[in-house]
């Protein structure tokens, strides 16, 4: 048969179950402690500790402390002594750290407790990377927050990150499209570099940035083209999943009267796949190979 008894927010069933509710003590917030008894009997080695005159005795937080290595934090239970009267505890009264006596002289534990120093959870932020399918990078980061309250256990704080902190929200760091800028370093916990090319900025040789790292106003095929044939800018004409398609003025390389494309390409780290004759930026004439060398010609590098 089971008894129920309410007070002061406190219920309390006797039997093979007693459960702790919340109660608001003058030393900080109280979660809510699931106790197991059996035949009356509480658990643990500290059903027999007893109190007198309002002082605990030596060995509160013996039976919690049994076992428990240095550094480690301690194991599940609950430290509670007998039912009593008055003598037992004074409700509200701090017993221990993280432990306080509860509305029925029952000892409960508070979330906070001034002693417990907060755990830095900076220590679980890691960074990693993203790729979308326009080729843009985005920097991500993970961040380490602390779980609600400084109290782990009754007599225990928390001390680290295992049980203080939670991975949070994940928010961005940054994002780089290809050619308008860098991120180095977003693959470990320490903070990443990143460096973006500003708007209208140059990338891929020949476009702009259409605002702070991009995108770039030309596709990531032409990546590559910022150093082709000393750096000089040439016209984009067209692009494809697999190759760039420049027009090409010798003028403008260290005033070459001529170039081919297979020159061209290669100073960009890339191979002609087909070559064009052509009187001034984009405007294509007859197919030509790609080792011929003239004055303007239109290269498809791949």
């Amino acid at each position: 048969m089971m008894r129920m008894m309410s007070t002061r927010g406190l219920t309390l069933r006797t039997g093979s179950l007693m459960l702790v509710a919340l109660y608001a003590g003058c030393v900080g917030d109280v979660t809510v402690i699931n106790i197991e008894t059996s035949g009356g009997m509480m658990s643990g080695s500290m059903a027999g500790s007893a109190a007198t005159g309002g002082q605990v005795t030596a060995g509160v937080t013996a039976g919690v402390n049994a076992g428990v290595s240095a550094g480690a934090e301690p194991p599940m239970g609950a430290i509670m002594p007998p039912p009593g009267g008055a003598e037992a505890c004074t409700p509200g009264q701090k017993i221990d750290t993280c432990t306080v006596c509860g509305p029925d002289t029952r000892y409960i534990m508070p979330t906070n407790d001034p002693e417990c120093e907060p755990v830095d959870c900076s220590e679980l932020n890691r960074f990693f990377t993203e790729v979308g399918e326009d080729g843009a990078e985005t920097c991500m980061e993970e961040v380490g927050e602390r779980v609600g309250g400084t109290c782990y256990r009754m007599g225990y704080c928390h001390t680290t990150s295992n049980t203080a902190c939670m991975l949070g929200e994940t928010v961005s760091y940054g994002t780089i499209y290809p050619g308008c800028g860098r991120i180095t370093g977003c693959d470990s916990t320490s903070s990443p570099s990143i460096s973006q090319t500003p708007q209208d900025g140059l990338c891929h040789g020949f476009g702009r940035c259409e605002a702070m790292g991009g995108p770039c106003d030309v596709p990531a095929t032409c990546a590559g083209f910022e150093n082709a044939a000393g750096g000089q800018q040439q016209t984009f004409c067209d692009a494809n999943e697999m190759a760039c398609k420049v027009g090409v003025s010798a003028s403008n390389i260290q005033s070459l009267s001529e170039i081919s494309c297979l020159t061209y390409c290669a100073s960009a780290s890339k191979t002609c796949t087909r070559a064009w004759s052509s009187n001034g930026g984009c405007n294509e004439g007859s197919q030509i190979d790609c080792n011929v060398a003239q004055g303007q010609v239109i290269c498809e590098c791949s």
